[in-house]
């Protein structure tokens, strides 16, 4: 649309802007080159154009994020709930199991001896009191703690102490808090190449190798005395856990870091609604009169004052010159529970959840969204074990390894074959399908077409094939005893032919 004034220049109006026509913004291209739209900010789409590193982004906003997401961890529903459900899911009931994956020499056969010594040595070391300095949490409880801290504050910090005195397989975890890290702790110029970021010191290839932390947490009031000079202590002692999310991050962020702010308008949100509710399930009634400066006289010459309270069933008469103006707030209204729903389905996205899941609510949910949502949801949940197990686990199992077997604590193994016990698998847990008899007939017809091992299913199942195995043979062998037989499906034989759709011959 083009707007012409004598004697002044045209005027080009466009969505989001205004320009003389014939004269381009500076920052303008050419006339005629193609741009990019989005890379420019305007009224309509704005976004700040400042070129800063996200690692320094993330080191100046941390504090904040990590004091957001601990009061919303403190007062929001949503949240508790979300990092109750992570810690569910990616922990279980039971924790990420180990499964050791010892062979021979050679190679050729499983060392059921070495395996089941391992296992049983890494769940004696798990039982409550032991795995940590504390003594008041269990290696399940520590897993747990571990992933709710890093999907609250963005990261999990624990000590390794490894001594003689420290229980039979003289190995122990002191867990941390982020505030044992000096995150207001940087340099960007060290010997070397080096810098520090955030408490975490890095070696010019960007490898953390020490941290910098108090000896007791920032702001807990009752441990002031223990509070000194900062420790260095070095990376190899150190579990840092966080989910990296950029390139050259040596500090995490809270999970919910885009979800934050959208919690906290519809907390407030409803907390405005709750007292317009109140309000509105309040009524009243006010009295007005004409003049408000004069008294109105009673019949017998003293002042009348209105009616002041009404019981049921109560008439009454209103003195000369007083009206009613009656206040009824219509609250609160069928828009609620919309918007609502509205900003909890953009911040569960950003939860990387379902809305359903996050919320409890299934009124909207059929079992084809239902199925397909928690498909999608699992699958996050996988990726969040690999990661887990990986980063948390491994480094802890291993480190366990080299002390139980200098301690001596797994019995006939020796230090010597070190290496060789080292291979181990995680186990996480499994879920249940919500069509049992569709996913139990697929099994079968996987297994009798050779197109899965009974391991395969196991594992989807959270199990671990070889226990399970054992535990079934126990089974059959107590039911035998007691001369008793436990009514099986029909099993697959190696040697049946594949299934197929063709109709059975007529011989």
């Amino acid at each position: 649309m083009t707007q012409t004034t004598p004697g002044k220049p045209r005027i080009r109006v466009r969505a989001g802007r205004a320009e003389a026509a014939g004269r381009a913004p500076e920052d303008a291209p050419q006339a005629g080159a193609r741009t990019y739209r989005a890379a420019r900010p305007d009224r309509l789409a704005p976004f700040l154009m400042a070129d800063h590193a996200p690692a320094s982004v993330l080191a100046r906003d941390l504090p904040g994020l990590i004091a957001h997401s601990r009061e919303a961890a403190r007062n929001n529903d949503y949240v508790r709930g979300y990092l109750g459900m992570v810690a569910r899911q990616v922990v279980g009931p039971r924790g990420i199991a180990l499964q050791s994956q010892v062979t021979f020499r050679d190679g050729a056969a499983p060392d059921a001896l070495a395996r089941g010594v391992i296992e049983r040595g890494w769940a004696q070391w798990g039982a409550w009191g032991e795995p940590t300095l504390c003594g008041r949490l269990s290696w399940r409880d520590v897993q747990a703690l571990a992933i709710k801290a890093v999907a609250s504050e963005g990261n999990f910090l624990a000590r390794i102490v490894t001594s003689r005195a420290m229980g039979r397989f003289g190995f122990r975890l002191q867990v941390l808090s982020i505030d044992h890290l000096d995150i207001g702790m940087n340099a960007s110029a060290l010997r070397g190449g080096g810098y520090i970021r955030n408490g975490v010191e890095c070696d010019a290839s960007d490898r953390a190798v020490a941290y910098h932390m108090f000896p007791a947490p920032r702001g807990d009031a009752e441990a002031t005395h223990r509070r000194g000079a900062r420790e260095r202590i070095p990376a190899a002692n150190v579990i840092h856990l966080f989910l990296p999310e950029e390139p050259l991050q040596t500090i995490g962020r809270p999970w919910l870091h885009t979800a934050l702010r959208r919690l906290n308008m519809i907390e407030k949100f409803e907390e405005a609604a709750l007292a317009a509710a109140r309000y509105g399930a309040s009524k009243m009634v006010f009295f007005k009169r004409p003049d408000d400066d004069a008294p109105t006289p009673a019949a017998d010459g003293g002042d009348q004052s209105p009616i002041e309270e009404v019981a049921a069933g109560e008439t009454g008469v209103l003195p000369p010159g007083w009206d009613i103006a009656p206040f009824d707030p219509n609250y609160p209204s069928a828009e609620l529970a919309p918007f609502v729903a509205h900003m909890l389905r953009g911040a569960t996205v950003g939860m990387r959840t379902s809305y359903a899941s996050a919320t409890g609510d299934l009124s909207q949910a059929n079992f084809a969204s239902l199925r397909a949502g928690l498909s999608e949801e699992r699958d996050e949940w996988r990726a969040l074990h690999a990661w887990f197990s990986a980063a948390f686990h491994g480094r802890v199992f291993n480190r366990w390894l080299d002390a139980a077997l200098v301690n001596e604590a797994l019995a006939p193994l020796r230090l010597e074959s070190l290496e060789r016990y080292r291979p181990a698998v995680w186990r996480a847990r499994g879920w249940q399908s919500i069509t049992p008899r569709e996913e139990a007939t697929t099994a079968e017809t996987l297994l009798r077409n050779k197109l899965a091992a009974p391991s395969d299913l196991a594992a989807e199942r959270g199990q671990d094939f070889e226990e399970l195995v054992s535990r079934y043979a126990a089974d059959m062998r107590t039911l035998a005893a007691a001369g008793l037989h436990l009514p099986t499906a029909v099993e697959a034989d190696a040697a049946a032919p594949l299934e197929t759709d063709a109709p059975p011959s007529a011989g």
